[in-house]
């Protein structure tokens, strides 16, 4: 059958298959032809079972292959045949009498469906004109030309006539529709459970939230009142009411409480003998702020639990005073041998006498409290009382160790000494008996307790106590509390060492010294020492460890002692051998400074370092000639290019020229790698005005020692001073392929600022930035360069990069200094102090601010800061100090001289720009 149900002309008709089925059988009423019926021709569209839903269906092979027409050649045929011909031929095959008849049909359809929808319309036209009653309604038309939007058209012309006023006092429209109103019931998630889910899941709901609260409370009811058939419970009474006591009733919730108080209710009723159950329910009506409730509830727990000391004690805590003492009173009536009880009634008295009277009450049915011995004792006021009272309870409690201590203490020496005799025979096995016999001899016959130690430590090993090395270092710091310095020493001497593998001696040692330090028990951390430098005499780093603590915390004397005692020991150290005679010259001890440094000699022959100290105390001491002398030996007997570099430095201070050229040559024929000697040589050029001879020798000097950053400064610094700017650059550029450091690039900024080139100074600051951002030095030209907020936002930047800049936080504190904030300016100064004592430029800027802003004590106080870090380095503080007229200057004098030359009170802003009257003497001194 043809199965075809839309219109044909849009694809080939289909094939029509017709299925013939001759009859099997046949009555033999039946007349039988040769033509039957379905051998006939059907008629036109008939579908056979189409009314029985019989339904086939067609298929691709069935239609044949389809022609693919491009655009173009449907374009081409509607121009060769024309729109008309295109309906007698399909695109897709012939158009057949079939396809007509269909689409005949098809027609038919559409115009009825068409006819019967105007007449609807027409209907209900019809129906609203005559209900329209209007006089000047419009005459709306019919068919299929009426539309809503005609209908209102005469209303919307009308709205021109409003006014703007009329149309803003038309109200808005509101929802009038009867909607059913839902009540929502809401309950506060505890926060704990709110943590627990943040911890397991970011995308939890808070509905999945509430059915794990749910199920947390039912688990928890479940395990509280689970065992209730055999009348026990699992309620951790200590956990539950130490959780209630810390919860307060602004985190306390409505539901929660309900849920507690019927919890805690059903567990009284279970088992009313169970005294935590009775305190929870209390606690919990406290917490809902139900005073009366939880007293009378805790009174009924009274009743029930007699003989449990907690609810009586909850009891008192619940009720006021003047109640809580017929509490107690009636608490002791059952519970006789509680001490808790009595020591909370006494400690509701407030008068001292009825305190006194209530303890001694107790006393007499409980001797053997130490915890109301302890209140009784705390009440007396003299000692003659507390030691009567302390007798006793030595009596009552004859192995309490603590009473038989503090009665030590208060008795005479004979009465002491029998308490600690009773004490040590009754509890053998205590060392802090030991411990206290042996203060109570150092105290008061001042011996050396060092045998009674060694007799108790073979004591307690006979009695099995094994020896607990922290215990005993322990009671040696106790010792040095209370000034028993012998039992202190006595005790490390003895114990230190014990338990301790040989290779771990030093270490163990340097451990407990330190922490006795960071106890501040100086005592106990110098006799770890002391013990340590006996087992250990050859060992320099604990001989340098001690003598460095005896520095900072310890005397001068103690200092020069510790020393002597350590170049004994380790007679080779030199730099003992400096620090001694250092400290001795400081003490102004010049001879014993010489003797010290005549002892170096013996034991140290060729350290250069002892030559120089000597010859630095005989400087100090203005005796040239024998400075000479020692000079010459050295250079004789301890040969290094230092030697001669001093004593080039020495001639040089003397002003006596020639032999500073003459020692110079001849240490350059020695040590021509030493870049020192060069710059010295090129200087003394200088000085005589030979510019063109003092280039030659900086390129000497560059020549055997490029890596030299000092040379290639001094010699772009020489080329600068005789406006040789694009030599200097040349120089600039060379040094940074051998050496590219901070100080490199440094000069090439301010090379370029002398120039008058701003524009290539910012990029070489910009460049030395990039490669070294960590440099203090650079960041502050950079914050220098800046004016107004930009240098306050560049100097904030450069803290965040340089957070160990002394350079940085100076030139911060002078932003405070500029800005009149003074106490931050000192604030920044001290911290760039901290940083780095030995920067004297830092120094300098101090000391002209504390001129300027500071009183006597604090200017005081930095100077004696200054005496003692004795700073050596820093640009402009080497300009002064390395000067030959200046050899003799204290650091004191040093600093004043520097803030003469410097004018250092001047606006920021200047300095930035006329900074080429010292920023071309960059780190060149430095030596």
């Amino acid at each position: 059958p043809t199965m075809s149900h839309a219109p044909p002309h849009h694809h080939k008709p289909p094939t029509t298959y017709t299925i013939l089925h001759p009859p099997t059988s046949l009555s033999p009423n039946t007349s039988y032809t040769a033509s039957y019926f379905n051998a006939l021709t059907p008629p036109p569209n008939y579908i056979p079972g189409l009314s029985r839903g019989a339904i086939g269906f067609t298929t691709r092979s069935d239609l044949g292959p389809l022609e693919k027409l491009s655009q173009r050649k449907v374009l081409e045929r509607f121009r060769e045949k024309g729109s008309d011909a295109l309906k007698e031929e399909n695109l897709y095959g012939e158009y057949t009498k079939e396809d007509e008849a269909a689409d005949a049909v098809w027609n038919g359809i559409e115009e009825k469906m068409r006819e019967r929808r105007r007449r609807k319309r027409d209907e209900i036209d019809a129906h609203d004109n005559s209900n329209h009653s209007h006089a000047n309604a419009p005459i709306h038309s019919k068919g299929r030309d009426a539309k809503i939007s005609t209908k209102f058209s005469d209303l919307k012309t009308s709205l021109r006539e409003v006014t703007p006023q009329q149309w803003m006092s038309i109200p808005e429209s509101k929802n009038s529709s009867i909607q059913r109103k839902k009540f929502e019931t809401y309950r506060s998630v505890p926060d704990s459970l709110i943590a627990r889910a943040q911890q397991e899941a970011q995308g939890k709901d808070l509905r999945s939230m509430g059915e794990a609260r749910m199920e947390m409370m039912q688990g928890s009811l479940e395990r509280k009142i689970g065992d209730s058939v055999r009348g026990q419970t699992n309620v951790d009474a200590q956990e539950y009411m130490s959780g209630l006591a810390t919860q307060s009733i602004g985190n306390a919730e409505i539901g929660d409480l309900k849920r507690a108080r019927e919890m805690m209710k059903g567990l009284t009723a279970t088992n009313p003998q169970h005294a935590p159950g009775w305190i929870a329910r209390a606690r919990v009506e406290e917490l809902a702020g139900k005073m009366s409730a939880a007293r009378s509830i805790i009174t009924e727990g009274c009743e029930q639990c007699l003989h449990e000391e907690d609810v009586w004690l909850e009891a008192a805590r619940l009720h006021p005073p003047s109640e809580a003492k017929s509490i107690l009173a009636e608490a002791v009536t059952h519970l006789p041998e509680n001490s808790k009880i009595w020591v909370s009634a006494a400690e509701l008295e407030d008068d001292p006498k009825r305190k006194r009277r209530v303890l001694r009450k107790a006393l007499k049915v409980l001797p053997e409290s130490m915890e109301i011995w302890k209140e009784a004792i705390e009440l007396e006021d003299d000692d003659e009382s507390a030691r009567l009272m302390l007798k006793r309870a030595v009596e009552c409690l004859p192995t309490s160790v603590e009473f038989a201590l503090a009665l030590a203490r208060l008795e005479t020496y004979s009465g002491a000494k029998s308490a600690l005799n009773k004490i040590r025979k009754q509890v053998p096995n205590d060392p802090s008996i030991w411990v206290a016999a042996a203060q109570l001899e150092e105290t008061v016959k001042g011996v050396d307790t060092k045998m009674m130690l060694t007799k108790a430590l073979k004591a307690l090993k006979n009695e099995g106590v094994p020896v607990e090395r922290h215990q005993w270092i322990e009671s040696a710091k106790q010792c040095e509390d209370v000034h028993c310095l012998k039992t202190c020493n006595a005790i490390i001497e003895l114990v230190l060492a014990h338990g301790v593998a040989q290779h771990n001696l030093k270490k163990t040692f340097v451990e407990d010294a330190n922490t006795a330090l960071q106890d501040k028990h100086l005592e106990t951390a110098r006799a770890i020492y002391d013990t340590a430098v006996t087992r250990l005499p050859q060992s320099k780093g604990l001989w340098k460890r001690y003598t460095k603590m005896e520095s900072i915390h310890g005397t001068t004397q103690s200092h020069i002692d510790t020393l002597k005692r350590a170049l004994k020991s380790v007679p080779d150290a030199e730099l003992m051998w400096l620090a001694l005679a250092k400290t001795q010259f400081k003490n102004n001890d010049i001879e014993g400074a010489r003797a010290s440094l005549k002892n170096a000699f013996e034991h140290n022959k060729d350290s250069d370092l002892i030559w120089l100290a000597a010859v630095a105390v005989e400087m100090k001491t203005q005796d040239y000639d024998r400075c000479e002398q020692l000079l010459q030996r050295a250079r004789e007997e301890a040969d290094s290019s230092v030697i001669w570099m001093k004593s080039a430095i020495f001639y040089r201070n003397l002003q006596k020229r020639d032999e500073e050229k003459r020692i110079l040559d001849a240490a350059l024929s020695k040590y021509q790698d030493f870049d020192k000697l060069w710059l010295m040589r090129a200087q003394w050029e200088q000085a005589c005005g030979s510019p063109e001879k003092a280039h030659s020798y900086f390129e000497q000097g560059l020549k055997f020692c490029p890596q030299s950053v000092r040379l290639w400064l001094c010699a772009t610094k020489h080329q600068v001073d005789n406006s040789n700017i694009a030599q200097a650059r040349a120089l600039i550029d060379q040094s940074k392929l051998h050496c590219p450091s901070e100080y490199i690039w440094l000069m090439s900024v301010r090379v370029e600022t002398l120039a008058n080139c701003m524009q290539a100074a910012e990029q070489n600051l910009s460049r030395a930035l990039q490669q070294l951002p960590k440099s203090g030095i650079l960041w502050r030209e950079q914050v220098r360069s800046q004016t107004g907020a930009k240098r306050k936002a560049q100097a904030v930047l450069s803290v965040r990069e340089c957070e160990t800049s002394p350079e940085v936080f100076c030139f911060v504190a002078n932003i405070f200094w500029d800005d009149c904030i003074f106490s931050m300016a000192r604030q920044w100064f001290n911290r760039a102090l901290k940083l780095d004592y030995d920067n004297g430029d830092t120094w300098i800027q101090y000391y002209a601010f504390e001129q300027e802003h500071g009183n006597e004590d604090t200017l005081n106080q930095m100077l004696k800061k200054l005496e003692k870090e004795q700073p050596r380095h820093g640009e402009k503080w080497c300009l002064v100090s390395k000067d030959p007229k200046n050899f003799k200057l204290s650091p004191r004098e040093i600093l004043e001289e520097a803030v003469k030359k410097f004018n250092l009170r001047r606006e920021l802003d200047r300095m930035s720009v006329q900074c080429s009257t010292y920023c071309t003497d960059t780190y060149i001194e430095t030596v």
